[in-house]
């Protein structure tokens, strides 16, 4: 990483820690990493109006398979919509 970024997922188990009893990082953590000035030209970006939080309505699945020998992966995106419908909008297959 460059100076002046901050990379949250490095540590996949630390990741996976923090992950485990809410979103991370925070919005505060996440504004911790910027000065103010890169803080304010991100709202301003946005009409003003901060895009961070901490919920969402996209989420990424991962599901591990195994047929006889064979193990492959299927990645889900999946967006759950204001009334609570979840749809699957891509999948894609790995190896790993």
């Amino acid at each position: 990483m460059g100076p002046g970024r901050q990379e949250f997922g490095l540590d996949v188990e630390s990741l996976a820690n923090k992950r485990s009893s809410g979103c991370f990082p925070t919005v505060p953590e996440l504004q911790a990493t910027m000065t103010p000035e890169q803080w304010q030209r991100i709202q301003n970006a946005q009409g003003g109006v901060t895009r961070f939080g901490d919920t969402s309505y996209w989420f990424r699945l991962r599901s591990g398979i195994t047929i006889g020998t064979v193990h492959f992966t299927v990645y889900s995106l999946i967006h759950r919509d204001q009334g609570q419908a979840i749809r699957p909008i891509l999948r894609t297959f790995g190896t790993d």
